[in-house]
């Protein structure tokens, strides 16, 4: 079983294991406690959580999608999305990954 704690900073656009530092506002903790990482179920419920706080970091989905609103949202999701996956060191998530955007990101065993 995978186990690991992923941070997700937009703001700097990095991740790492650990704890949030307190300083950091834009920084967010997802833990996979319980959740086992090499069964689909749970991948997909932990991608999900991804998805959900890379969201929230960039500010929220934008109501209405404005030009530039819109473009500084999709490329720090995208971004956020994309080094979250790889810093799971999960397969699974990578493939859920691949499947939603299209484009394999690497991710490397632990």
């Amino acid at each position: 079983m995978i186990r690991s704690t992923v941070i997700l900073t937009a703001a700097l656009l990095t991740l790492s294991f650990g704890a949030a530092h307190a300083a950091n506002p834009d920084a967010m903790t997802l833990s996979t406690k319980g959740l086992d990482l090499t069964t689909p179920v749970d991948a997909a419920k932990f991608y999900k959580s991804l998805t959900e706080v890379s969201a929230t970091l960039c500010g929220g989905v934008p109501s209405r999608y404005l030009g530039s609103q819109s473009d500084r949202f999709d490329i720090c999701y995208k971004t956020t999305l994309d080094a979250a996956v790889v810093s799971t060191h999960a397969t699974l998530i990578s493939d859920i990954h691949q499947a939603r955007y299209g484009a394999r990101t690497q991710v490397a065993s632990r």
